[in-house]
């Protein structure tokens, strides 16, 4: 029997219902910027919570964990759809948030997919993605992937993106011409070649080296492909990141 769509908007609305009275009062976000010491802190009160086989990766380059996996939490509903699956796995990277740093409301969604892994002589899985976005400007890289088995239970997060992303300035210094004009200099001052195609700039958060070089940090940029093309030669091609607010180049690649 098919299910309406309003009663699938019920029911899932009823899940965050059920998502948000479970965290009402909590703020397990990390109250200053992780170290090795607090991600283990962190992740024996986890343990506590949810079983001691969980794990986790530490990434030198944020100062929080980049895996955390190995065990099995225990689902606050059972999913009946994809919109489940979100609402769990969006739950799933608040709980875990002392671990790896994200701000949950900078994660917007991307996909959930089946993993047909029964065939492979385990059980299906659902992975969900999420893209992580600050006030419209993208994170370079930055996702977090949610593994969870078909019943909702929590088995792993993965993240890519950027942590204590709150209150991050994105108003840009430099406009987009002027960030689309820095790139093009560069090409030519680098290549000694003319653009014969420049792209429209897009406002981005890269993931920086620090001025130490030991950490990742978030730098706001323009990014600008610039293409040199004639008849009978292999073009070249750079794509830029140019710093919105003092406009030197961040990066390039071709």
């Amino acid at each position: 029997m098919c299910t309406s769509p309003l009663r699938l908007l019920s029911h899932s609305l009823a899940c965050v219902l059920l998502v948000s009275s479970a965290f009402a009062g909590e703020d397990p976000a990390p109250t200053r910027r992780s170290d090795a010491a607090q991600v283990a802190s962190n992740l024996e009160q986890w343990r506590d919570q949810h079983g001691s086989n969980w794990q986790t990766v530490y990434d030198k380059s944020t100062g929080t964990a980049r895996f955390v996996f190995g065990g099995r939490a225990k689902a606050l509903f059972a999913p009946k759809s994809d919109a489940d699956f979100f609402v769990l796995a969006r739950a799933a990277v608040l709980q875990t948030r002392g671990m790896h740093g994200l701000d949950p409301a900078s994660l917007v969604e991307s996909s959930a997919t089946l993993l047909p892994l029964a065939a492979a002589g385990t059980t299906d899985k659902m992975s969900v993605e999420f893209r992580q976005i600050v006030d419209g400007v993208p994170v370079l890289s930055g996702f977090a992937n949610v593994l969870m088995d078909m019943q909702g239970n929590l088995l792993a997060v993965d993240t890519t993106g950027l942590p204590f992303l709150e209150g991050f300035a994105t108003r840009p210094s430099l406009s987009a011409e002027e960030g689309a004009g820095r790139a093009s200099s560069e090409f030519v001052r680098t290549t000694g070649e003319i653009p014969t195609t420049i792209s429209s700039a897009e406002l981005v958060i890269e993931q920086a080296p620090s001025e130490a070089g030991k950490l990742r940090v978030p730098r706001l940029a323009w990014q600008v492909e610039v293409r040199a093309e004639s008849d009978g030669s292999v073009p070249t091609a750079f794509v830029y990141r140019v710093d919105a607010l003092d406009g030197s180049i961040l990066s390039s690649q071709t």
